[in-house]
């Protein structure tokens, strides 16, 4: 997740740095008439906006992940052979299909006869 945070930052920064040396040497080459200054402007403006509107669409992802990950959720374990249901409190990213760790750090492995049943905490 964090490489992937990193990578977009990194592809980011290169545009920036490409756009900023282009734009000082196009400079450079020839005189710039008001026209194309006042073009210059509107795409800059438009790149960004473009690049706010990416990192609020990444914050809104990762926020939207993170809320995800650290839903709790309420597991039922019934016993298939006598009923028998025993509950605890997990985070969701802390389950796996036969198995979870609860709030309280103990890992619950569920025996074959055992089936697990999620009730999402509110």
């Amino acid at each position: 997740m964090i490489a992937k945070i990193c990578f977009t930052l990194a592809i980011i920064f290169i545009v920036f740095v490409f756009v900023r040396f282009r734009q000082q040497r196009l400079e450079q080459l020839r005189d710039i008439t008001p026209a194309e200054l006042a073009t210059r402007k509107t795409f800059k403006i438009i790149g960004w906006m473009i690049l706010v509107l990416m990192a609020i669409v990444l914050s809104l992802i990762l926020w939207e992940q993170w809320k995800s990950r650290t839903t709790s959720i309420t597991i039922q374990v019934v016993n298939t052979q006598n009923d028998k249901i025993t509950t605890y409190q997990a985070f969701k990213r802390d389950i796996n299909m036969r198995d979870f760790t609860t709030k309280s750090g103990r890992h619950i492995i569920l025996a074959p006869v055992e089936r697990m049943e999620l009730i999402r905490s509110e």
